[in-house]
């Protein structure tokens, strides 16, 4: 039942980030995502606390990755300009998501096939989302920002599987 509660509150966080971001700005955009991110990760923070440095870096590796180049190739244009290159909001959506399956959905970071499907095709539905509700605007056809996302997110959660299980960072 916890897992699922926190599944539907990262989805709330995700509404309320997209919300945020096409309203209020950048940074009250981030605070739901940064919210959520240390709820996840307060139980835990004692004593897995150098799992959680690994893995929340890697989720701000592979996002400022993912989202720089989004950005860079002109698929994703941010509404104001971001502060440090790329929205902050969408940082912490990656953190949140990782926290997210590394606490309450671990089957799926052991399972890399299913994992990269996962990222293949929900990201660029979430990203169209986005778009659609005001969180950003898509430079170029969606079919390009579909096909982009897909690729980027597929090889990001590919990474993210084997890192999980190559730096045994199981509970």
């Amino acid at each position: 039942m916890k897992r699922l509660i926190n599944g539907v509150l990262f989805q709330i966080v995700w509404f309320l980030t997209i919300g945020l971001a096409s309203q209020m700005g950048e940074l009250y955009a981030a605070l739901p995502g940064l919210t959520f991110t240390i709820y996840l990760g307060r139980k835990s923070a004692t004593q897995d606390l150098k799992r959680i440095v690994i893995w929340i870096s890697l989720a701000l590796f592979l996002g400022l990755i993912c989202e720089s180049s989004l950005i860079a190739q002109g698929i994703l244009l941010p509404i104001d300009p971001p502060l440090i290159g790329i929205p902050l909001w969408l940082l912490t959506l990656w953190t949140s998501l990782f926290m997210l399956l590394w606490l309450e959905i671990t089957w799926l970071l052991t399972s890399p096939l299913l994992l990269t499907l996962c990222g293949l095709f929900s990201a660029p539905l979430s990203y169209a989302s986005g778009a659609r509700l005001g969180a950003m605007s898509v430079g170029g056809s969606y079919t390009q920002m579909m096909m982009y996302t897909g690729a980027l997110w597929a090889v990001a959660m590919l990474i993210a599987s084997y890192v999980y299980r190559g730096l045994n960072l199981h509970k």
